[in-house]
């Protein structure tokens, strides 16, 4: 399966962004995954070619959009502002080409580290939020295995069959949310795609009808994940996005 260039930029239709549950695509017009290391100059005097210390790499997710909903600037500065007052982290996802099942892309617990709101268009508000990794991890991979999926029964993804065994973890990320009810996410691998074990699962409850509870998990899976791999789902609530890396 292929994966997208990193970085990248997106600006056009076919993107997909996800933050802490919610499904923004429909809000937004332009991201962008870059890379920076930063740098000092080590050359001196009697030296011909310029040497340079280089420091770890800055891994920024940077989302632009509008939001022309009746709830406006509020319901925006709410939605970003949250995650810039505390320490708090939460699931930032991308995919460049679409999340539709089977799509690649890139998915981190991200510190919100910048967010603008501009001044009112009408009933149009436009934002900006950066985005870097947080505590509890990089950005990583991953391939969708659903993509807005309501659940009202148990059911699960179709099998991926990634040729091979992994020789190191990965992240199993789903953005999701109820609305009273519990929503149960697992990710199960297999040796030949028949007899199936649960390797990490996701809980997802509370909310209202009227209150959506939005939440966006990741957890790390087993380094010696199975060939054969799949989403399983159980409750009731809906899944915008559920995708495994390795």
């Amino acid at each position: 399966m292929s994966t997208p260039p990193d970085p990248f930029f997106t600006h056009g239709s076919n993107a997909d962004a996800f933050f802490g549950g919610r499904i923004l695509s429909y809000k937004s017009r332009s991201v962008t995954s870059s890379i920076e290391r930063d740098k000092a100059d080590a050359g001196t005097f009697k030296k011909k070619v310029k040497r340079y210390t280089v420091g770890p790499g800055d891994h920024t997710i940077t989302l632009e959009g509008w939001v022309d909903f009746d709830e406006g600037k509020e319901a925006a500065d709410k939605l970003f502002s949250q995650y810039m007052s505390s320490a708090t982290d939460e699931a930032f996802s991308v995919f460049a080409s679409g999340a539709e099942v089977g799509r690649p892309g890139l998915s981190t617990h991200s510190l919100v580290t910048k967010h603008d709101i501009t001044s009112d268009i009408g009933a149009t508000v436009g934002f900006s939020v950066e985005a870097s990794p947080g505590p509890k991890g990089t950005v990583d991979r991953l391939i969708s295995m659903a993509y807005v999926q309501e659940v009202s029964s148990a059911g699960n993804s179709q099998t991926f069959d990634f040729g091979a065994a992994s020789t190191k973890t990965g992240k199993f990320t789903v953005h999701a949310y109820t609305t009273g009810g519990t929503l149960t996410v697992k990710l199960q691998d297999s040796a030949d795609g028949s007899t199936w074990a649960d390797v990490a699962t996701l809980t997802f409850t509370g909310g209202s009808s009227g209150s959506p509870n939005y939440s966006g998990q990741r957890v790390e899976t087993p380094s010696n994940l199975r060939r054969y791999v799949r989403a399983t789902w159980s409750g009731a609530g809906t899944i915008n996005l559920a995708g495994v890396g390795r």
